[in-house]
């Protein structure tokens, strides 16, 4: 989350009406990542999904159905489930009326101590071969999509079973694509290089949260292996972790 301006916030507050909240909140939650997961239940529901079914894109089907009786299904599941509109509402008239004050202040004790844990959280430090083991297992069952820039053969897989080849010509020029990234040709090129170059170890690197091909090519370049491969994979991921908002993703 980025950081907002508290008297922005505080302006903000005071600007929200208490009879608004219902149909603020239906139009913030319509491009939210808040209803992902309500909007693989109601789909399910629907019948959209099947009940097993692995292989979708929650994206895809928020585009698809915007504006369409499910999304309003889901918006409405997320606020009966997850919302309280009616004490927000009071809450907002008790700014507005000034039986709540809102004070601007720096940060509490208590907020200092939670930052205090996040940053130690983040440390790259003191990693045991517990926490890398499951960092390992994270990577392998990553899903991806892989391209074949030869033939453009698509292919969605996790990383541990992935193909070293395309099933369809046999290039080895197979780019990695996550989270329905769309990227331009340059980038698909240096991703396929890496996989072409170190294959699985590619593929391991480049399945890490937010290490694109010019990371990857960093942390591979240092021709580590085992553990310390790993070490370097967390190390990034911390960094995109404590920088994303400077991130083009």
């Amino acid at each position: 989350p980025h950081a907002i301006d508290a008297i922005l916030l505080k302006e903000i507050l005071l600007s929200i009406s208490p009879d608004a909240v219902q149909s603020l909140l239906k139009i913030v939650l319509k491009n939210s990542s808040f209803i992902k997961w309500e909007v693989i239940k109601v789909a399910r529901k629907f019948g959209i999904l099947e009940k097993n079914a692995d292989k979708f894109s929650v994206e895809r089907l928020m585009e698809i159905f915007n504006k369409t009786p499910f999304m309003e299904e889901v918006i409405e599941k997320a606020i009966w489930d997850r919302m309280d509109v009616e004490n927000t509402a009071k809450a907002l008239e008790m700014i507005r009326n000034g039986r709540i004050k809102i004070e601007i202040q720096p940060l509490s004790p208590i907020s200092l101590e939670g930052e205090k844990a996040r940053q130690e959280f983040l440390k790259p430090f003191g990693i045991d071969s517990a926490t890398l083991e499951a960092l390992r297992k994270r990577l392998e069952e990553t899903r991806i999509r892989m391209l074949c820039m030869n033939c453009n053969h698509g292919i969605e897989t996790r990383v541990y079973r992935a193909p070293l080849k395309c099933p369809k010509c046999s290039s080895k020029m197979l780019a990695v694509i996550k989270n329905d990234m769309e990227k331009g040709r340059k980038w698909l090129m240096k991703n396929a290089s890496l996989v072409a170059s170190h294959g699985r170890k590619a593929l391991l690197v480049l399945a890490g949260y937010g290490i694109g091909p010019n990371t990857a090519a960093r942390i591979l370049a240092m021709q580590k292996d085992g553990e310390e491969l790993l070490k370097e994979i967390l190390k990034a991921e911390i960094t995109y972790a404590r920088t994303r908002q400077f991130w083009d993703v």
